[in-house]
């Protein structure tokens, strides 16, 4: 499976939306599936953890594709409740050793 850090912003940060933002990410520790993502095929590895500096949620989930979160994401999205999200698919640092010792 592959590791992707996700962040995901905030698309109104009234204290109404912030609340439900709140709550539908918390849920990843361990009742993801009630945001509709399956343990089988999602897992949480780091996070979440709420930025400081501006209104999103940064966390880091271990899948064999990001197109598993489609159907969380999209319906969170199609809501109003997001207003973005960046996904980095990243790789164990052993890996990137080895990619150093190919050049």
């Amino acid at each position: 499976m592959a590791l992707y850090l996700n962040e995901v912003w905030l698309r109104d940060p009234s204290p109404e939306s912030f609340r439900e933002f709140i709550e539908v990410f918390g849920a990843l520790r361990g009742q993801a599936e009630s945001i509709g993502l399956s343990s089988d095929i999602f897992r949480l590895v780091a996070g979440p953890w709420l930025s400081i500096e501006e209104a999103k949620v940064v966390f880091i989930f271990d899948a064999p594709s990001a197109t598993v979160t489609l159907p969380a994401y999209g319906r969170l999205l199609a809501k109003g409740l997001l207003e973005k999200r960046r996904l980095t698919e990243m790789v164990d640092w052993d890996e990137a050793a080895k990619f150093v010792d190919d050049l």
